[in-house]
């Protein structure tokens, strides 16, 4: 399976996740064995803290749900620095600050 998916390095958690979750149905793993199973297909410099995230979680919801709070900073599908300072600086400047906010909170959304 690795060289499907390579190991999991801490970026893109949320498609990485997507993927394993795919390749484990296919292949009829029992959720018990994906979660036991996550921390062989991690790199070493993520491996402890992958361990870590799991030793508290009993089922796969649970560890997804956990690794994403902890990797989804570095997730290629947030928002970008960039994309959200082109939108800070777009032409639109009749905006006041609770509408901008508003607006940004829409988009986390």
């Amino acid at each position: 399976m690795l060289d499907k998916i390579g190991q999991f390095n801490g970026k893109d958690v949320t498609s990485y996740l997507e993927t394993y979750r795919a390749e484990m149905l296919m292949r009829n793993i029992p959720e018990d064995r994906q979660l036991s199973g996550f921390p062989r297909v991690v790199t070493p410099s993520t491996h402890a803290e992958v361990l870590e995230v799991q030793a508290d979680c009993h089922n796969w919801a649970d560890f997804e749900a956990r690794l994403l709070e902890k990797y989804g900073f570095d997730d290629s599908l947030q928002l970008s620095k960039k994309d959200f300072m082109d939108w800070v600086e777009s032409p639109d400047k009749g905006r006041n600050t609770s509408t901008l906010l508003q607006e940004f909170e829409k988009r986390l959304a």
